[in-house]
């Protein structure tokens, strides 16, 4: 999962964050969707049952809250927003102390802004005393009445004569702060998608004069929103404020609408909008001297070029945003940087040089007390070992992971890391683990409404059943997540479902439909300017023009797809379709064509330290070397590969391996060895549910019969 927490959403209002773009990427959370061989990351444990007392929290933080005149009855009810809410021990105080301050500011509110009716505003103060005595409810439905007292006389006041209009319009601003009121509440307890409910009404209510206001309450629905990744919603109220702050010339609202608009655009995968969006934004941030601003944004831009694979231009924009950070101390934004440096590197297939700024950042993100952003570069830490192949190390950088935003009660975060760790579980061949941790990982999904993270878990299951040969169900939850993608607007995630349609269509050997789902995501990486992901779809066209025996069409678009990933970069690419290109020639017999490719291969997946496609790969050469009747040479290419397998823990690679070593063994006439390779392989997939268990055990009696028969 890469790390995008530097996303720069910029929430105008006074109470709401500053910065609404939360993960270290151009937009909302990385959520990793594999994209050649399996679905990818990014649910569900809770946190256990929290109860909270007064000595729970610190005697310093009571103090702060008594100190804002808050009444005993409604601390008691904080205790038990904190308790229902499962907030974890290690941020009790400061969610304490988050929904005082709420409490306050509501309660202030309500206090100061009067209303000419005297019922309204007798609800109004029954309603703080609701507060006050910790009735959420009751305030909830005084409140609600004292708006529907209001817009009855609105109604009533709009029918009235031209003197009744001044009363009308401060009723009109009297139900709108009666919505905004209620906003804050939602926010208060977490519940962003009603809290934007609010904001939306707020809005509706204010009269016509009121822009400023209306922009700022139509860009905070946008904001609650975006929170739960519901762009369609979002993306209309964005640019009703956007409108709003260029009719009345409101520069630095324009700039941060237009940096929450781009931010929808790159969350929907469609970087042609994006872009020219940040740019824009930049350009006003620039001249306004708002350097923070300018330095999010820079970071911004280089995720629209890393994800069409333009790497170089990506790292020029990431190198100005570390400059900038660095320059006005901006510590969180400096680690959020060098995060996505290390993201750019890990593309290109350099893991040490992405490791080392990884570690830069984490350094970085420990010192200040970013606990998320530790998570992320935990998180990033241990992709770069899951590419290596490393998956212990992998997992174990998981599991830190995992214990952290449990801590924090960080549920998003939590059920991507539930996401990534299947995966390390998947790539081991151990299914049943995987999918109780996609399981868990969906319950959070579904639980906090994050459609774009159910939609990938949905995939990521698919995987599963995919792997285990049961396509049927992996169709049924893959049309769901491409159906989930199509219906928040996700581009690229879309592209990807239909690329995974594609595989399973291959994987059953019907390549006609295979190639309709595939040419449909090539359609689409080629719309969203994804020259990554062309590259791949393009490698997985030619794969399938191959598996029908059209050698000429399988080489043209894998030759298409290597000029692209040497265009941006793409090391790991590069060597997969090398890897490719080879097994072409090898399967119409030219060994002498195939071998170099081969080697050319495992030295790029050598270099980078993806020990899993290495070991893949010393495999095919050991094929040539056999299918030329030299057997010594292609067990020692065997044995290399087998102790890469053993090495990272993959039991399926392992497997073939050492069914592999076993078939030359048999046909060296060695049956002790043959047998003893053999059985490893019938052990190791009678584990793992292996699909080939069948033929191994059928070709470990045909050796054992051997033997018995000398």
């Amino acid at each position: 999962m890469g790390d995008t927490s530097g996303n720069s959403r910029f929430d105008k209002s006074g109470s709401g964050d500053q910065n609404v773009g939360q993960g270290d990427g151009a937009i909302g959370k990385q959520v990793n969707v594999t994209q050649e061989v399996r679905g990818n990351n990014n649910i569900s444990s809770g946190t256990g049952n929290v109860t909270v007392t007064y000595n729970s929290i610190s005697p310093d933080v009571l103090a702060d809250v008594r100190k804002l005149a808050v009444t005993d009855a409604a601390l008691a009810s904080f205790f038990k927003i904190l308790e229902e809410q499962q907030v974890p021990h290690s941020d009790l105080d400061n969610k304490l102390r988050e929904i005082a301050g709420q409490y306050k500011e509501l309660l202030l509110r309500l206090e100061t802004v009067q209303s000419e009716d005297p019922q309204v505003q007798r609800l109004k103060e029954e309603a703080g005393q609701a507060i006050e005595a910790g009735d959420y409810a009751k305030a909830e439905e005084l409140l609600n009445q004292a708006e529907a007292r209001d817009v009855q006389a609105i109604e009533q006041l709009e029918e009235a004569i031209k003197q009744q209009q001044d009363a009308a319009r401060q009723r009109r601003i009297s139900a709108a702060d009666t919505n905004v009121s209620q906003a804050l509440a939602q926010r208060m307890q977490l519940r962003y998608a009603k809290a934007a409910e609010y904001w939306q009404k707020a809005a509706t209510l204010l009269p016509e004069d009121q822009k400023k206001e209306r922009s700022l309450y139509l860009s905070n629905a946008g904001y609650d929103f975006h929170r739960v990744a519901r762009y369609n919603d979002a993306l209309p109220l964005f640019e009703q404020s956007f409108a709003i702050d260029q009719e009345i010339g409101f520069k630095a609202g324009q700039g941060a609408t237009l940096s929450n608009i781009g931010a929808i655009h790159h969350a929907k995968g469609d970087y042609d909008k994006a872009l020219p969006l940040f740019e824009q934004s930049v350009a006003i941030f620039h001249e306004s001297g708002g350097k923070a601003e300018e330095g999010a944004l820079l970071n911004n831009i280089s995720q629209i070029y890393k994800a069409r694979g333009d790497y170089t231009t990506a790292l020029k924009y990431l190198e100005q945003s570390l400059v900038i950070r660095q320059e006005i101390g901006d510590k969180a934004g400096e680690g959020t940087t060098l995060n996505n440096i290390a993201g750019i590197h890990r593309a290109r297939g350099d893991y040490t040089t992405a490791l080392t700024y990884l570690e830069q950042s984490l350094v970085i993100r420990q010192e200040i007390g970013d606990k998320a952003g530790e998570g992320t570069t935990l998180n990033n830490i241990s992709q770069i070992y899951d590419a290596r192949g490393d998956y212990t190390t992998a997992l174990k950088y998981l599991e830190q992971n995992l214990v952290l935003f449990r801590e924090i009660g960080d549920k998003a975060h939590e059920g991507g890391t539930l996401n990534n760790i299947s995966q390390i579980y998947d790539a081991r061949g151990d299914y049943d683990t995987a999918l109780t941790y996609l399981e868990q990982s969906l319950v959070i999904t579904q639980e906090i409404g994050d459609k774009a993270g159910e939609g990938t878990t949905l995939n990521n299951i698919s995987q599963i059943y995919k792997a285990r040969g049961n396509y049927a169900t992996a169709l049924k939850y893959l049309e769901q997540s491409l159906a989930i993608m199509q219906e928040i607007g996700a581009k690229m995630e879309e592209a990807v479902m239909s690329w995974n349609i594609g595989m399973i269509y291959d994987a059953r050997g019907d390549y006609t439909t295979a190639l309709k789902y595939l040419e449909q995501s090539l359609v689409i990486r080629q719309e969203i300017g994804d020259k990554a992901g062309e590259g791949t779809t393009l490698s997985n066209i030619g794969a399938i023009h191959h598996a029908k025996g059209e050698y000429a069409a399988a080489l043209k678009y894998l030759e298409q797809s290597l000029v692209i990933r040497q265009e941006i970069g793409d090391k790991a690419g590069e060597g997969a379709t090398l890897s490719n290109i080879g097994a072409l020639h090898h399967v119409k017999g030219d060994y002498d064509k195939a071998l170099p490719l081969f080697e050319q291969s495992v030295a790029i997946f050598h270099e980078s330290g993806s020990k899993a496609e290495e070991g893949a790969l010393l495999n095919n050469i050991s094929q040539i070397y056999d299918a030329r009747g030299d057997s010594a040479t292609a067990l020692k290419y065997l044995e290399q590969s087998l102790v890469i397998t053993q090495e990272i823990g993959a039991k399926m690679e392992e497997a073939v391996m050492s069914w592999n070593i076993g078939m030359i063994y048999k046909k060296q006439g060695d049956l002790r060895k043959a047998e003893q390779y053999i059985s490893r392989a019938v052990q190791l997939a009678e584990e793992i549910g292996h699909p080939s268990l069948e033929k191994y055990r059928e070709g470990l009696a045909t050796v054992r019969a051997a033997i018995k028969a000398r």
